[in-house]
């Protein structure tokens, strides 16, 4: 199928099955249309098989009744055009303890204080716990024109909400450095997303401004010296769109909590699929999931303000 057809059919069929399902067709985690309760069973997106042909990628849970049957009624329907694979719901580490063990010359190099700011390290709110520098941005606002700015999570800069423009942001973020002081300051927060404790959400994202004279290097993710990486230390010359990747790209990324990772893409503008994860503890707020986060539920713990032992989000 062409892009263009292979998308309608994809909104096609998640609107059939929340027909079947007696819900609300607007009622799911998608990338255009967000809404409190979810169907969290059956998700699909696509994947470029070539130059100009694209399939449905349709992914269920394991033995889950309706959704199982309504994939393989698709199978017969469309053929070679599909692809549907079972997998196990999808959580989120919930422990804040960096997994981080690359080591370069000596020292770990994701939680460490890094000086030009690298994509990847280290980074936080004074009140919160550490995740990653995102993307490096330049602002066009007239009041900030030319300006360079980090982008994070809501949740790592922000508070998931809570915090306040002109909040600073710290680099290394707690509890990578055992104490945070004023020349670990890289920023001030701009502007962020509100994640509110229950309901799905489309975003959680913030966005930071950084100090005149902060230094950045933003065309190299992958420090040299990491075991199994043949693409160490090269600059990135050129982005590339989702729909025009190869069939199973391999990717990598970088991140304070798991360090440097690989792995194939399989599909792409994926709908309705829900992440968790549970029970990560923060100093004020407890959310941990990615760029598009929503919460499922709440529940009352042990901490100075709110947790959110559970949280969702969509992957596109």
């Amino acid at each position: 199928m062409k892009l263009d057809e292979v998308r309608k059919e994809s909104r096609k069929v998640l609107d059939e099955y929340f027909l079947q399902r007696q819900l609300d067709p607007n009622a799911r985690l998608s990338s255009l249309a967000v809404a409190d309760e979810v169907d969290p069973h059956f998700s699909i997106g696509l994947s470029r098989q070539d130059q100009t042909d694209f399939r449905l990628e349709v992914r269920v849970r394991p033995d889950n009744g309706l959704a199982s049957d309504y994939a393989s009624e698709l199978i017969q329907k469309y053929g070679s055009a599909i692809s549907v694979r079972s997998i196990p719901p999808i959580a989120v580490p919930g422990n804040p303890q960096a997994h981080d063990t690359v080591h370069v010359q000596g020292q770990t190099y994701f939680t460490a204080r890094r000086r030009p700011l690298t994509l990847g390290a280290s980074i936080a709110h004074l009140d919160g716990l550490a995740g990653s520098v995102g993307l490096f941005v330049k602002f066009d606002a007239p009041e900030l024109r030319g300006r360079l700015g980090v982008l994070s999570n809501s949740h790592v800069l922000a508070l998931a909400g809570t915090a306040a423009k002109g909040h600073p942001v710290y680099q290394p973020g707690r509890p990578d450095a055992a104490t945070v002081v004023h020349t670990d300051e890289v920023g001030k927060l701009e502007n962020f997303t509100r994640i509110r404790p229950t309901g799905a959400q489309d975003l959680d994202v913030a966005v930071a401004v950084l100090k005149d004279r902060v230094e950045i290097r933003g065309n190299n993710i992958i420090p040299n010296g990491l075991e199994g990486c043949d693409h160490c230390e090269r600059p990135i010359t050129s982005t590339m769109e989702l729909e025009k990747l190869p069939p199973y790209a391999e990717v990598c990324k970088v991140g304070r909590t798991t360090g440097w990772t690989k792995g194939r893409v399989t599909a792409i503008g994926v709908d309705n699929l829900r992440c968790t994860t549970r029970n990560l503890k923060r100093l004020h707020v407890l959310t941990t999931c990615s760029k598009f986060l929503g919460c499922r539920r709440t529940r009352r713990m042990h901490s100075p303000a709110r947790e959110i032992p559970e949280v969702s989000f969509t992957i596109r």
